[in-house]
C-alpha cells in the first residue's frame, strides 16, 4: 500500500479549497429573483442554459404581460361591502384594523392568479394598500401617506411576487422606487 506524500496532501488540500471557495462563489452569485439561493439543479443543462440566457437579460424584473393583464379575470362588488370573485370563491376585502371590517370602496390595483394574490386600495384621506389571498389572509397593509413621503403602486411582478412602489418625499419632491414583497414583510431599495 502507498503513502501520501506530503506534497500529494498539500495538492489535494489546495484543490479541495479551491472546490470549496468556487462552490460558496457560486451560491452567492446564482440566486433566483427572490434572492433564494440556486442549488445544484441549476448545473443541469437545460436550466443552466436558462440561467445564462436570464442573465443576459437587461431588466432583471419580468412583469407579467403588465400587471393589468389580469385584472378583468376578477369581479369586484361593492354592494354595500366590497368582496372579490374569483374562480367561484367569493373573497371578503378584509381591512387591518377590524377583523370583521370590510371596505365599502376601494381600487384594485393587481390580480395574481397563479399565487392567488390580489392587490387593492382603499379610498380614503390616508389610503392603504392591502394583500390578500383566497383564504382570505391579510399577507401586507402598507400604509401610503407617510409623515414625509407618499407611496404611490407602480406595477406589481408576477415573477417575484414583489410589488413596485413609488416614493415621492414630500418636502423635496424627490422620487425613489422600492421593491416590496408580497408575501413577507422585505423592502428593497431600487
Amino acid at each position: 500500500m502507498s503513502k501520501l506524500q506530503p506534497k500529494q496532501i498539500n495538492y489535494f488540500g489546495f484543490l479541495f479549497a479551491i472546490l470549496v471557495v468556487t462552490s460558496l462563489h457560486f451560491f452567492q452569485i446564482f440566486v433566483y429573483p427572490n434572492y433564494q439561493p440556486v442549488y445544484f439543479d441549476l448545473f443541469k443543462p437545460r436550466i443552466l442554459k436558462q440561467s445564462l440566457i436570464s442573465l443576459n437579460k437587461s431588466n432583471s424584473l419580468s412583469k407579467v404581460e403588465s400587471s393589468q393583464s389580469h385584472l378583468n379575470e376578477l369581479k369586484v362588488i361593492c354592494q354595500p361591502d366590497c368582496f372579490f370573485i374569483a374562480e367561484d370563491l367569493e373573497i371578503p376585502a378584509i381591512v387591518d384594523q377590524d377583523a370583521a371590517g370590510r371596505l365599502t370602496q376601494l381600487e384594485l390595483k393587481f390580480f395574481d392568479p397563479d399565487h392567488q394574490l390580489i392587490g387593492y386600495q382603499s379610498i380614503s384621506q390616508n389610503p392603504t394598500f392591502f394583500v390578500i389571498n383566497y383564504t382570505p389572509d391579510l399577507l401586507q397593509t402598507i400604509q401610503l401617506n407617510l409623515t414625509n413621503q407618499a407611496l404611490n403602486f407602480s406595477d406589481y411582478y408576477s415573477d417575484t411576487q414583489q410589488i413596485k412602489f413609488k416614493s415621492v418625499d414630500k418636502s423635496t419632491h424627490q422620487t425613489q422606487d422600492y421593491l416590496y414583497s408580497s408575501y413577507k414583510p422585505e423592502l428593497i431599495k431600487l
